[in-house]
């Protein structure tokens, strides 16, 4: 059955023109500063209603929300902390309950806890970064599963990083977590794919945000970062939000369950 034709037929309690015929609805979680920001503005330009997720930061969410508004977009915050359960499912039903459906579910959050050695890695940091970046993907995925199935054409992208298979120089921790995504993508892109559920990764390298500053903190690091990259720069936001873009679109309905870098050749 068509797409259209699928999405004719409202979801259980969802309320007959609450959202523009055509319009797809987008879920970014961590959406409140980069890249999370960046592909959560471009999905709206892109047309879709983007519902904004964040767990603590509220200002920098409406922040997101006020940009996607002010370019002629449509979106929501959403409070949740994705390594919940609960939280997550509640999340999830508001969606549902606000606009009757969900077509993409781009799952962002993250955390990066510095560690330079293995043995700075402590068990609190192992926990709270896998329970964040692994676990909250899961959850993520699960609870949305059944709303994209709806949907006809559901799109999954989980937001890893090159570290899952170069290490990167967060630590340990953050590689594994990233890794985790990997498998996710495999299994759910297999067993989803009945369903017309692409699973991607997009795998970021080096780009320009908030954290990578902070770990790059001197020039000198700055130089050494730019020269284990081919293309000689960093990367931004915004090319990472445009192969997200891809993905969620109709062009990218035949690419699942790959891991895509967006590294500049590393």
């Amino acid at each position: 059955m068509a797409t259209a034709e699928r999405r004719a037929k409202p979801l259980p309690g969802r309320s007959k023109g609450a959202v523009a015929p055509g319009r797809r609805i987008a879920l970014v979680t961590g959406a409140g500063r980069g890249i999370g920001r960046a592909i959560a503005c471009r999905l709206a330009l892109d047309g879709a209603m983007v519902f904004v997720n964040y767990r603590s930061d509220r200002v920098a969410a409406l922040g997101c929300v006020a940009e996607i508004i002010a370019s002629g977009g449509v979106a929501q915050a959403v409070r949740a902390d994705v390594s919940d359960a609960v939280q997550v499912r509640n999340m999830l039903a508001r969606v549902r309950r606000d606009a009757g459906g969900l077509d993409i579910l781009v799952a962002n959050a993250g955390v990066a806890p510095l560690a330079r050695s293995l043995a700075a890695v402590t068990p609190s940091m192992w926990r709270r970064t896998m329970e964040t970046n692994a676990t909250g993907a899961f959850f993520c995925a699960q609870a949305a599963a059944p709303m994209l199935a709806c949907s006809g054409s559901g799109r999954i992208v989980f937001i890893g990083s090159v570290a899952a298979r170069l290490g990167g120089n967060i630590g340990p921790h953050y590689a594994a977590s990233k890794a985790a995504l990997r498998g996710l993508c495999s299994s759910m892109g297999r067993e989803l794919a009945p369903s017309g559920i692409t699973v991607n990764v997009v795998e970021p390298g080096y780009v320009a945000t908030d954290l990578s500053t902070a770990i790059h903190r001197s020039v000198a690091m700055r130089r050494r970062m730019r020269a284990e990259v081919p293309l000689e720069r960093i990367g931004t936001v915004e090319e990472v939000a445009d192969v997200v873009a891809f993905l969620a679109g109709p062009g990218g309905g035949y690419v699942t369950r790959e891991c895509i870098a967006v590294a500049g050749g590393r």
